[in-house]
């Protein structure tokens, strides 16, 4: 069975709210919207998202300063930012500093939206597949140490025990 993702949507402009619901089908996502950068983050607080999408251009601050702020509440988000032509400077900053994983023009295709969305969140499982068993690894490393301790902790009490009897 499929995990059903959570994506929160940021804009103003209720068309594009409308037409990203519709597009995400609630049935394979779970989709909150906020209709400015402070809305926004309190819904951050308040609920796990897996992905962010959000326009450059919302009320109060900049979708860009959106994010960044975003990825210090909840890092591990995958952050999408849609842009029109004039913002590329700014945007390729914000992909530099790690604050945005991807950029979509608007007005975008539906089909490379989709797309990009489900290839970031296989990325993102593989990465956290990744973690899981690099810590699963650390862990095993830590119980073999513990036992080679107490191997040799072993060996020496019966070589001892060897040389005096």
């Amino acid at each position: 069975q499929e995990k059903v993702r959570a994506v929160l949507v940021v804009n103003d402009d209720p068309e594009v709210l409308s037409s990203i619901k519709r597009l995400l089908k609630p049935d394979r996502y779970q989709v909150l919207a906020a209709r400015n950068g402070l809305e926004g983050l309190e819904i951050l607080t308040r609920n796990p998202v897996d992905a962010i999408v959000t326009d450059q251009l919302i009320p109060g601050m900049t979708g860009v300063d959106f994010l960044r702020q975003a990825a210090i509440i909840c890092p591990e988000t995958i952050r999408v930012v849609l842009y029109g032509c004039c913002e590329v400077k700014l945007v390729a900053d914000a992909i530099y500093d790690g604050s945005v994983h991807l950029l979509l023009t608007m007005p975008w295709d539906d089909n490379q939206f989709l797309g990009f969305l489900l290839d970031a969140f296989q990325r993102k499982e593989l990465a956290d597949e990744n973690d899981r068993l690099n810590l699963k690894l650390l862990t095993l490393n830590h119980e073999l140490a513990v036992c080679q301790h107490q191997l040799k902790g072993l060996l020496d009490s019966k070589q001892a025990a060897e040389i005096i009897g």
